[in-house]
């Protein structure tokens, strides 16, 4: 095994010792679950696609190809957010 898999399976192992303590139950997720779940959470937290494609070895490209779903939900987001800050915009440009 090499280093890196090695670390990986410490790592998973670590993961699923610190849910069971917390009484947080999963099922059973793969490598690949656990790879397509990696990515999606550092989409939603706004990391750089280029950043994500680094990690997983992949290429930007790659990235929104295979987790075109992600993007369509943020880029819902954006648009709520945006509204609600023009709102919130408008709302204290009338107070003044």
């Amino acid at each position: 095994m090499n280093y890196y898999k090695e670390l990986l399976s410490i790592a998973i192992r670590r993961i699923y010792r610190n849910m069971k303590k917390d009484d947080i139950e999963i099922n059973k997720i793969t490598g690949h679950g656990l790879r397509h779940t990696h990515c999606t959470i550092l989409l939603s937290q706004g990391y750089q696609v280029k950043t994500v494609a680094d990690r997983l070895g992949n290429t930007p490209e790659t990235i929104f190809e295979t987790y075109s779903h992600s993007f369509e939900e943020l880029e819902e987001q954006a648009v709520v957010s945006f509204s609600q800050s023009l709102q919130a915009g408008a709302v204290s440009g009338a107070e003044k």
